[in-house]
């Protein structure tokens, strides 16, 4: 419907489903080993470290599991504990240097692996991310998290379909594994099978209920299935639909009043039932929230332009233009408006502009036919027409015929 939205899938809101499997030397009372080897051992330094960790005490942790590695240089669990805390610190160069190191010391432990791979994937290195959770599953086929974590890398690739095949192993062996059913309803929404995505997402919804993403992502979905659905006759059935989309969408807005994606797409859902008027609204508030999200300025100006706003139209072009110089239908829209206040001449350098950036724009070549009519530049005119009608843009036969008629001539027929 509209082109330049930014893509609706949020880092964050995977960031937050991702399952971090932490290993840790041990809770609650210390094992008897740790007892006899007296509180300064590697043992015992790592189980307290792993308290302070478990408290959230990250830097005693830290000490205590460096205190153990200065003592045995070759433990690889104190190694793996402490990348476990870097990368609950988010500082996951260091996790990784950890994980290398625990991996060099015991290489037949999936879970290092695992782990390592979630280091990978907070970075964005998907193709190392899967590398690990490869060798993590090799040696534990049950490791489900694993193949969660591996979709979720597999889906940032574009590879939707094994991002698919992982999901359903992982909840094959974790009915549970909320995160692999969030990941599957991103892929199939990227393969627009969007009713199995709302499955999912009703699922999940269920185990988070406040979580605005999930409700943007089945309002989205069922949009999309309703445009599919109502592209020709039914359009009266098809507004009444949205309001199901707008209802996710503002619940969406309530969980989160500021989430611009949200009050963005339901500006685009107003529009399509003719509720302007709210449409213009959410748009502004997208511009409150966010003045420099792509392509908003457009939005609102094609909102005022259908409420016969020119200036307001106008104003919002010049803004959109001078954020993308390279849109072409930004150009289009504000040639049509000056077209409109009778400055045919703007308009058309407007269309002039509109047709450079791309030329097989026939509705641009219309727009501009339209002003040299107006102008008395009737052969000028026809030469637009023609293009138009070649790049496949429907014009009225009896507008083409005035044009040819008027070709050559110093007068003005009213249509």
């Amino acid at each position: 419907m509209y082109s330049g939205l930014r893509a609706i899938s949020r880092i964050a809101s995977i960031a937050m489903l991702v399952s971090c499997v932490v290993l840790i030397g041990g809770c609650g009372r210390p094992p008897a080993k740790a007892l006899k080897a007296g509180p300064d051992s590697p043992d015992s330094l790592i189980v307290r470290g792993a308290s302070h960790e478990e408290n959230r005490d990250y830097e005693n942790a830290l000490s205590d599991y460096t205190k153990a590695i200065t003592i045995d240089p070759k433990n690889a669990k104190a190694y793996f504990n402490r990348g476990n805390v870097y990368h609950s610190m988010k500082k996951e160069s260091e996790a990784i240097d950890d994980y290398d190191k625990a991996i060099e010391l015991n290489p037949n432990d999936g879970l290092y692996y695992h782990n390592r791979g979630n280091a990978f994937l907070a970075v964005g290195d998907w193709d190392k991310a899967i590398a690990d959770f490869d060798k993590a599953v090799i040696i534990d086929p049950n490791d489900a998290g694993a193949y969660a974590n591996r979709a979720l890398a597999y889906g940032q690739r574009g590879q939707s379909d094994q991002a698919i095949d992982d999901c359903n192993r992982a909840v094959k062996l974790d009915p549970n594994r909320t995160e692999a059913y969030y990941e599957r309803s991103r892929a199939l929404f990227s393969l627009k099978r969007y009713e199995e995505a709302i499955d999912d997402l009703n699922r999940m919804i269920k185990v988070y209920p406040r979580n605005a993403f999930l409700f943007y992502r089945r309002g989205i979905s069922n949009y999309m299935i309703l445009e599919k659905s109502f592209s020709g006759p039914g359009r009266e059935a098809y507004s009444s639909a949205l309001k199901g989309v707008i209802s996710d969408l503002s619940t969406a807005i309530e969980i989160d009043p500021s989430y611009a994606d949200a009050y963005c797409y339901r500006g685009f859902v107003y529009e399509a039932v003719g509720d302007i008027d709210s449409a213009i609204s959410d748009y502004s508030k997208v511009i409150e929230i966010e003045g420099g999200y792509p392509n908003i300025y457009y939005y609102r100006a094609r909102a005022y332009d259908r409420k016969g706003y020119c200036d307001k139209s106008i104003s919002d072009l010049d803004i959109a233009i001078k954020s993308d110089p390279g849109n072409p239908a930004a150009y289009y829209c504000r040639g049509r408006e000056y077209g409109r206040k009778f400055e045919y001449d703007k308009a058309i350098l407007d269309f002039d502009k509109a047709i450079e950036i791309d030329s097989g724009s026939g509705i641009s070549y219309y727009g501009r036919a339209c002003c040299y009519y107006y102008k008395g530049d009737y052969e000028k005119g026809l030469q637009d027409i023609r293009k138009a009608e070649s790049f496949g843009y429907k014009v009225d036969p009896e507008l083409a015929r005035k044009f040819e008629l008027l070709s050559g001539k110093n007068e003005i027929i009213n249509k």
